[in-house]
Order: structure tokens, then sequence, then C-alpha cells
């Protein structure tokens, strides 16, 4: 299961209270089933999972969690996006105090294995790539290339107060 691993490093990259902290952050997978199919020509599964996300004494405005996860969904979790019918996914706020909260956010994920049978016998399994947005060009050119952290640096709210500045790289020091 990759998914968690991407996601975590997205998180712990761009976000921050994480980048000081990732220890704050705690993700399980439940709720897992296989799903399988056989045929002569091709053999695959998917893991169909919920993905537990937990920040723990988080000091900054939730949208700064929300926001890279529905980034990271548009290239990883495409289906979660495209059903208006369904939510992206779910989400608790536990208000600590004025300045912190717990955050708890389900993601329900797929991942599609091929089983790729080798030359002289054995298989090879690999993970399927995720299928991009169909018909959505400017948003593909716009993520093309970028990493999310890219996108990301910067985050204001609807006031136009930036709400999560992406730290300065440290000016060079001659000595």
């Amino acid at each position: 299961m990759e998914k968690p691993k991407s996601l975590r490093a997205l998180l712990c990259k761009c976000i921050p209270d994480l980048v000081d902290n990732p220890s704050k952050i705690e993700m399980y997978a439940h709720a897992g089933k296989i799903r399988a199919w056989l045929s002569k020509e091709h053999m695959s599964y998917e893991y169909h999972y919920d993905l537990e996300i937990t920040v723990l004494n988080f000091s900054a405005p939730p949208d700064t969690v929300f926001m890279p996860i529905v980034a990271w969904l548009a290239s990883h979790e495409v289906a979660a996006l495209q059903n208006h019918d369904r939510n992206a996914f779910d989400f608790e706020v536990d208000i600590l105090d004025e300045h912190t909260v717990d955050i708890s956010i389900t993601l329900k994920l797929t991942e599609a294995i091929d089983v790729i049978p080798r030359k002289g016998g054995g298989h090879t399994l690999q993970a399927r790539k995720e299928t991009p947005l169909a018909g959505d060009d400017d948003l593909a050119a716009l993520m093309q290339g970028l990493p999310p952290c890219v996108r990301l640096k910067q985050i204001y709210d609807q006031n136009d107060n930036l709400i999560v500045p992406y730290p300065e790289p440290e000016p060079a020091v001659d000595g």
C-alpha cells in the first residue's frame, strides 16, 4: 500500500507544523477489502480501505491540512473528486483550546495491483498508475510536473490573510 506513504510525505513536507514535528500525524488503514479478478489474459486485484489520518495538537487552520489532501486526491484518487454525490472525505475537528485542535480525516482509497507474468516463471506485482482527470486540460497542465508542495507554498484565507507562509530559505552567511 503506497498511497499512505505518499500522502504522509506530502503533508510532512508541505505543512509547516508537520515539517517541524512529523510525529503529530498518525495514519491507520482499516475496513480493508481485496477485490480480485482472474482471467486467462490477466490477473489483478485492488485494495479498498479507509485511511484514517489524525493530526494532533494542530495550531494552524484546518484548511492548511484539507487543501493539500484535495490536491493529492487530484493526482492519486481521482474518483474521490469526480463523484459529487459522494464526499471526497469525511473529517472531525476536536477543539482542544482556543489555539489547538485535533483533526481526524477518513479517506476511502483504492490501489490496483497488476500481476504480470515473467518470462521463465514467476510474477511481478506492479501498482497501477491512477487515471488522470479526463477532460480537464487546465488542471492537468497545472499539476503536470509540479510536486504538490510547489503549488502550496502559500495559502490565503477568503479575506486575503496569509495563513500558511512557506518559510523562506535562510540567507547565506559569509564568513
